[in-house]
């Protein structure tokens, strides 16, 4: 029998570990914090582990025999499992990772397969006009990133070294401001081909780097294009099947799908869910096959106007209640605080997930503004 570990116990992996149950396998769960929901649900097969230790990861996985290990949704549960050696097969190569992980190597990528993504700029190029962004070459939801006027030298300086800080390693890069709507597009691919993929319209309403609010969209016209673009990626890095993640902006002007970010593994906040929700396409189940040799076909069968939104506080207070300003159509509310918990302001805390079902393309939009100007719902 396969004995499989997910190294992810926080409420994103939910999923991932249901569809891990469903297989009849013996599955155990590493984490190092008890609070979190899987350390709660796998009981004693609970790892009381930081799964950023590979060497403990790899002395967990010899004494319990495991046969496969697959992350959950974080970046460092995947850099953990390329560092495993364990079914190398199944997974891309570390320094292949390491081109779509690392923001300035990507870009590189992007350039050399003339693949549409934001230009690199020293800080030597300084002034110049335009607006330019300064982030971390591998932080995540926002942390660190600022946008300066390209003339403001002093400012982009101080702007690239806050940017360095929030780095692991210390670098950060610069690269022109591409103003527009941002998207996902989230394939699943074999043998370099996308199988199937969606496409979220994504946004923000409180921290203006960090996804808060989201839902699908019929395919847009530049679908074959990405795909296309998915796949000749995929073909230059021989990537591995399983998912292939990327954020990209709809240029607002030119009209051009700029790719931002790359990831393979899970999108967090219950982005699976969202998938599921809408068409039937049990997301989370497809992205765990791959990576305990499970072959999962999987069909889309339903057709629903769902919304996702990280529901959080723009100021600090104490959770008591949530009230909503007009009604809407709940489908699932994910609760990740509990009343009488301190919710920290600007997005720092998540109190749930919530997902809203919608009759018409026009009420779905409707909905998407009220959150993003956060009119739908207040604490208290």
């Amino acid at each position: 029998m396969k004995k499989i570990l997910l190294l992810d116990a926080a409420f994103s992996a939910i999923p991932i570990y249901e569809y891990l149950v469903r297989t009849g396998y013996q599955i155990w769960v590493m984490g190092n914090r008890e609070t979190d929901p899987l350390a709660k649900i796998a009981g004693e097969r609970w790892i009381n582990q930081d799964y950023s230790d590979v060497s403990a990861v790899k002395r967990h996985i010899e004494n319990l025999n495991i046969t496969h290990v697959l992350p959950g949704c974080t970046d460092v549960s995947i850099e953990t499992c390329l560092q495993l050696n364990l079914n190398n097969h199944l997974l891309d190569e570390l320094h292949i990772h390491n081109k779509l992980a690392n923001k300035e190597e990507f870009r590189k990528v992007c350039a050399e397969l003339d693949l549409p993504s934001p230009k690199i700029f020293e800080l030597s190029d300084f002034p110049i006009g335009g607006k330019y962004i300064c982030k971390p070459v591998d932080s995540f939801s926002g942390k660190g990133i600022n946008i300066v006027d390209g003339f403001e030298k002093r400012k982009l300086a101080d702007a690239y070294q806050l940017a360095k800080n929030a780095s692991a390693t210390s670098c950060a890069l610069i690269e022109n401001y591409i103003s527009g709507q941002l998207y996902s597009f989230s394939a699943f691919i074999e043998s370099c081909i996308v199988k199937d993929y969606f496409i979220v319209k994504e946004g923000s309403s409180v921290n203006p780097y960090a996804v808060d609010t989201s839902y699908l969209v019929d395919s847009l016209d530049f679908a074959l294009e990405l795909k296309a673009y998915v796949e000749k990626l995929s073909s230059y890095l021989d990537l591995k099947d399983g998912l292939l993640h990327i954020q990209f902006i709809l240029d607002e002007s030119s009209k051009t799908p700029y790719f931002i970010e790359v990831a393979r593994r899970c999108p967090g906040d219950l982005y699976s869910k969202l998938i599921e929700y809408s068409t039937g396409y049990t997301y989370a189940a497809k992205y765990a096959s791959y990576f305990i040799e499970e072959k999962e076909e999987i069909n889309k069968n339903r057709d629903k106007l769902i919304l996702r939104h990280t529901v959080s506080s723009d100021v600090d207070t104490t959770f008591k209640s949530l009230i909503f300003s007009a009604s809407i159509n709940v489908l699932a509310f994910y609760p990740l605080l509990l009343l009488g918990d301190n919710i920290k302001g600007i997005q720092k805390v998540r109190v749930g997930l919530l997902f809203t079902e919608s009759t018409s393309i026009q009420g779905i939009e409707e909905k998407y503004a009220a959150l993003i100007n956060r009119e739908l719902y207040s604490f208290n």
